[in-house]
């Protein structure tokens, strides 16, 4: 069967005004931003059928389409030099990266392949359903942030330098097991679950930061601090400094609050951090602790995305421990893990300049 271009539609797809006479934007050879179809969801099933069936089809992967006139005015699109087997794969790393440069909320509702008037207009069309978990709009409600809240030219510029990276991860899993572990990892947590509640988000974020940090055998709350803040030391923020030391506090500081020490996987019960209320109920608010994990989750992807190419196969080749070995032979493994682990995170690693926090999440009353 002839490949054909699909299209990916989204209800939410922040994309700066000032682009649209740079429209369509390239992510990568293949795959680039443009105007919604709105001509091929109007005649989905063909210009010979009525507006209801159409109007029905494109509803399949655009809901609400046809109730009014406020379809996004963007989609992302792989043409038809890509194979078809590989077009949903592309089109997840595009959405990842641009996430990753900059955490914003977008909304996926479905795709569809580009068809004619003879067989309709919407071919094979899929439903998707899928939004970000977590995003700067909702951390805005609870911190003072200051953002501009589209993907922008600088966006997507460095979207593109890490979609190179992402596709590299992808194309060689077999030798880059962690890197793509990790990327799954983020990929889940962000977009592909329904994450609604905060202790299964939280979950995640200790996984990812776990499996980044190289699963330290013991002890995980102080060792993966240090080398996550080592990672990640000398950040800043309006030109603020984000110190090693204030990293590792902040993140010791959720991590103890959050989960048991030397358990992987366990979250604890949520913990008051305010009087009884009034009317007897406890508050709580977690949120700011986990977007602070979040922060922190996204900023060590993105920096290790954007690593020199030595350093970026230094770190693929850090094993991750099969199952089914001796106890022996699994400690033999581990010993080396964590030798090449301390040597790869005992370094400092330039920040690149479009590395940035988008808030300050240091509380100093933490690190006093």
């Amino acid at each position: 069967m002839k490949s054909r271009k699909k299209y990916y539609l989204f209800t939410v797809f922040p994309i700066d005004h000032e682009l649209l006479s740079s429209l369509p934007i390239p992510l990568m050879p293949g795959v680039k931003i443009d105007h919604s179809p709105k001509y091929d969801l109007c005649f989905a099933q063909g210009n010979d059928f009525s507006k209801e069936k159409n109007i029905a089809l494109a509803g399949f992967v655009y809901p609400g389409f046809g109730l009014n006139d406020g379809m996004c005015n963007y989609c992302i699109i792989i043409d038809s030099s890509i194979p078809d087997c590989d077009k949903d794969g592309l089109f997840w790393m595009a959405v990842v990266a641009l996430f990753i440069a900059k955490p914003l909320f977008m909304n996926i509702t479905g795709a569809f392949y580009s068809g004619d008037r003879d067989i309709g207009f919407v071919k094979s069309p899929q439903a998707i359903g899928l939004r970000s978990n977590l995003s700067l709009q909702g951390m805005d409600q609870k911190l003072e942030i200051s953002y501009k809240k589209c993907f922008d030219k600088d966006d997507i510029e460095c979207a593109r330098i890490l979609i190179k990276r992402i596709v590299q991860i992808r194309k060689s899993q077999k030798s880059m097991q962690r890197p793509n572990y990790n990327l799954n990892i983020f990929c889940q947590l962000t977009f592909w679950e329904k994450l609604h509640y905060e202790n299964s988000i939280f979950s995640k974020l200790f996984a990812f930061l776990d499996s980044f940090a190289c699963n330290p055998s013991a002890k995980q709350e102080k060792r993966i601090s240090e080398r996550i803040s080592t990672f990640l030391s000398d950040l800043a923020i309006d030109l603020h400094p984000l110190s090693k030391v204030s990293i590792k506090n902040r993140l010791e500081y959720i991590w103890s609050l959050h989960r048991y020490p030397d358990v992987h996987g366990h979250i604890k019960p949520p913990m008051p951090i305010s009087i009884e209320t009034p009317n007897g109920a406890f508050h709580f608010d977690s949120a700011k602790d986990l977007y602070c994990l979040f922060e922190i989750a996204r900023l060590c992807l993105h920096k290790f995305l954007l690593l020199p190419i030595d350093k970026f196969e230094e770190y693929a080749k850090i094993l991750i421990p099969p199952i089914g070995f001796s106890s022996k032979e699994a400690a033999v493994i581990n010993d080396k893990k964590d030798r090449d682990a301390n040597t790869f995170f005992g370094n400092l690693y330039d920040n690149p300049p479009e590395l940035k926090p988008f808030f300050d999440f240091i509380d100093p009353k933490e690190i006093e």
